[in-house]
């Protein structure tokens, strides 16, 4: 397989395993932690829930960024950071689409500290390579 391909490839793996993972958890983390005072209601988001999918999404963006290294098979952490990007052009959209349903500070941290660990999982796949 041409290395631009697989390295296209690499990047949609890692960007799936994020969004399957992500996705999976938050479901099931609305379901337990989230009530709608009506029924066909947004549910607003409570601090508990907030913390938890922090901590669920930093994790799960951490794997799909070592999978994006991991499939990419060479230069991971340069494949990482490529998804870095991707996270990062999502997460300020992700601000303007629910500007005012969502904390700022939420917002801020998703857009910032996510591409950081979607890279850190590239450089941790590196490192256990040996291969920057």
């Amino acid at each position: 397989m041409p290395p631009s391909i697989r390295s296209v490839l690499a990047v949609l793996g890692g960007f799936a395993t994020m969004v399957i993972l992500v996705g999976t958890a938050t479901a099931v983390a609305v379901r337990l932690l989230l009530t709608t005072a009506t029924p066909g209601t947004m549910p607003q988001p409570t601090p508990a829930y907030l913390a938890i999918n922090l901590a669920y999404s930093g994790l799960f963006v951490l794997i799909g960024g070592y999978a994006t290294g991991f499939l990419a098979g060479r230069a991971p952490f340069a494949h990482a950071v490529a998804l870095a990007g991707l996270a990062l052009l999502m997460g300020v959209l992700s601000m303007k689409q629910y500007a005012g349903q969502q904390p700022r500070w939420y917002q801020l941290v998703l857009a910032v500290c996510m591409p950081i660990l979607v890279a850190g999982g590239g450089l941790l796949c590196a490192v256990l390579r040996r291969d920057r």
